[in-house]
C-alpha cells in the first residue's frame, strides 16, 4: 500500500500522541535542569607561609565545588586581617604589606564559605653590604676608619660596623684593629691591601694603598686672638702620619689675610694691624690640599672675651674644643652665614650648651635620629641648648662640604622650621683636619659643648639631652 505524504504525517502524529498520553505540546519542549555544582571549600594562597618585614604579599583564592571543578575567585573574596599592626592593605584588596614581626591570621570569605591562614612575619634579611670608603690612599703610620652599612630586603639601611668581621690579605701593610671595629692600622710596609668584610653570607671588599708618610694636618696658632700696635708672629705646624715630631712649616706655607686693609700678613707669618676690625688669616701648604686658619680681632674691635688659650687640636671629650669656624655655612632658611665657635661664649645667656649632631649622607639610621632630635628641639631651645647639624661625609663617604651638609639635612628635615646651622666637616677651619670624625666610632653621634668654657661635656647617644641642657655644669661621659 502506498501512503500519501499527508496521510503518513498524520499517522506519525497519532502514534506520538498515543505513546505520550495526552501531554500538552508545551511540555514536550521542556528538558530537566542540569545539576548545580555546590561550593564545598575555599583555598587561599599567599606565596608561602613566611614573609619578611617590608615585603608585599599577594593573595589568591580558589573556590572548590562538589563536582570536582574549581575557579579563581580572588577578585570576589572579602579579606580580613587579624592584626592591623602587623599587616596593612596594599594597592589592591588582595595585597598586604608586612609592617612588623609576629604571627598574623588572614581570613578570606566567599559566598558564605570562609578560610583562615596563619602567616609568620620575620625580620628583613640582609641583602648586601656597602663599605665606606671603598678605596683610599693613606700615608705610612696613618689610621683609616671604615664604616659598613647593611642593606636589607625592606630597603632600609643600617650601620653595622660593630657587627662585621674584617680581614686583610696583606697584614704587613694594613691590619684591622682587634679592639676597634673598622679601624685599619699601617704596619711599616708600603703597598696595597685588600680588606674583606663579612657578615654571614654577605661579603664586600675594599682596596687601600699605603704610601710614604705624609702631612695630615696643618695647625695655625697665634699667641693671642687679639692684635694691637705690635705685630704678632703666627705659626704653622704640621702633623705627620707616622707620628714623627711635628714640623714647623711657618716659612713654607702661603699666608693670606681675608682683609689686608685691617690686618696684613707677610710671607713669614707676621701679622700687622692696619685698622680696627676682624680678619681670618689662612695658611696653605703648597702642593697639598691642607690649610689652617685663625681669626684675629684688633684691640679696638668689639669682642666679648678671649677664647680659652689651652684647647684641643679638634674635638676631644673633657677638653676645650678648638676655636674652629665655617665660612659660608647654612642656616635653616638656606642663607649662607659664617659660623665661629669663638662667638658662642658671647651669648651664654641664650645658649648654655650646643648640641652637634654628627651624621653622614650614606647613614641609613641618621634620618630617623635627626627627626627625633628635631622634634625635641623646641624643648632644647627653651632649656638653652642650640642644635647644630654636622655632616661628616657625603652620600659616597667623602668629607662633606657645607653645601652638601645643607642638602642632606634639607632632604631629611624638609618640613622643619627649627633654627639650626648646617656645616660640613670637610669645610672646618681653625682646628684639626676633619675634626668631628676623629672622636667618634659611628654615625650618628651627638656631641655637647658647654659654652661658658667651650668644654666637650658629652659624646654619644646614651644621654638625656634635655637633662644636660638644664644641668650643664658637669661632665656626662663618652658613650
Amino acid at each position: 500500500m502506498v501512503l500519501t505524504r499527508a496521510l503518513s504525517v498524520g499517522l506519525a502524529a497519532l502514534l506520538l500522541a498515543s505513546c505520550s498520553g495526552n501531554t500538552d505540546r508545551d511540555d514536550l519542549d521542556k528538558t530537566p535542569p542540569p545539576d548545580v555544582a555546590e561550593l564545598v571549600a575555599l583555598n587561599l594562597s599567599f606565596g608561602g607561609l613566611q614573609h619578611e618585614v617590608g615585603t608585599r604579599i599577594t593573595a589568591s583564592a580558589e573556590a572548590l565545588y562538589d563536582d570536582g571543578t574549581s575557579k579563581d575567585v580572588t577578585a570576589d573574596v572579602a579579606w580580613a586581617i587579624g592584626d592591623m599592626t602587623l599587616l596593612e592593605v596594599g594597592l589592591t584588596p588582595n595585597e598586604f604589606v608586612v609592617l612588623a614581626e609576629g604571627r598574623v591570621s588572614i581570613t578570606g570569605v566567599y559566598e558564605g564559605e570562609s578560610k583562615s591562614v596563619d602567616l609568620q612575619l620575620t625580620a628583613p634579611s640582609l641583602d648586601s653590604l656597602e663599605l665606606f670608603p671603598p678605596t683610599a690612599e693613606i700615608g705610612m703610620g696613618a689610621v683609616i676608619r671604615l664604616s659598613v652599612v647593611g642593606v636589607y630586603s625592606d630597603g632600609t639601611r643600617e650601620t653595622i660596623t660593630d657587627l662585621v668581621d674584617f680581614e686583610s690579605d696583606t697584614p704587613s701593610v694594613l691590619r684591622p684593629s682587634e679592639s676597634i671595629k673598622g679601624r685599619l692600622v699601617t704596619f711599616g710596609t708600603e703597598g696595597s691591601a685588600e680588606i674583606t668584610v663579612r657578615f654571614g653570607a654577605q661579603v664586600v671588599r675594599g682596596t687601600y694603598t699605603v704610601g710614604p708618610a705624609r702631612i695630615f694636618n696643618l695647625a695655625v696658632s697665634t699667641p693671642a686672638q687679639r692684635i694691637g700696635d705690635e705685630p704678632v708672629q703666627l705659626n704653622a705646624e704640621a702633623a705627620w702620619t707616622d707620628a714623627r715630631t711635628r714640623t714647623d712649616e711657618t716659612t713654607n706655607v702661603q699666608w693670606v689675610s681675608s682683609d689686608p686693609s685691617i690686618v696684613s700678613v707677610d710671607a713669614n707669618g707676621v701679622a700687622t694691624r692696619v685698622t680696627d676690625g676682624t680678619v681670618v688669616i689662612t695658611a696653605t701648604l703648597p702642593q697639598t690640599n691642607l690649610g689652617g686658619a685663625v681669626r684675629l680681632k684688633t684691640l679696638g674691635a668689639s669682642v666679648c672675651g678671649d677664647y680659652p688659650e689651652v684647647h684641643a687640636a679638634g674635638v676631644r671629650y673633657g677638653e676645650v674644643i678648638a676655636p674652629m669656624f665655617w665660612r659660608d655655612a647654612y642656616n635653616e632658611a638656606g642663607e649662607q652665614v659664617d659660623f665661629f665657635l669663638e662667638d658662642l661664649p658671647c651669648d651664654t645667656e641664650t645658649y648654655q650648651t650646643v648640641l652637634f649632631v654628627v651624621g653622614a649622607g650614606w647613614c641609613g639610621v641618621c634620618p630617623g635620629y635627626k627627626r627625633m632630635i628635631d622634634a625635641l628641639q623646641p624643648q632644647l631651645e627653651e632649656a638653652g641648648m642650640r642644635v647644630v647639624w654636622v655632616e661628616a661625609q657625603d652620600d659616597g663617604g667623602s668629607p662633606a662640604s657645607n653645601a652638601q651638609a645643607n642638602g642632606i639635612v634639607n632632604r631629611t628635615l624638609s618640613s622643619s622650621t627649627n633654627p639650626s646651622i648646617r656645616i660640613g666637616d670637610g669645610d672646618a677651619e681653625g682646628g684639626a683636619a676633619l675634626p668631628f670624625v676623629q672622636p667618634i666610632t659611628g654615625f650618628p653621634t651627638p656631641i655637647v659643648v658647654r659654652t661658658s668654657d667651650m668644654v666637650v661635656i658629652a659624646i654619644g647617644q646614651g644621654h638625656n639631652f634635655l637633662n644636660i641642657a638644664n644641668n650643664p655644669d658637669q661632665l656626662y661621659g663618652d658613650r
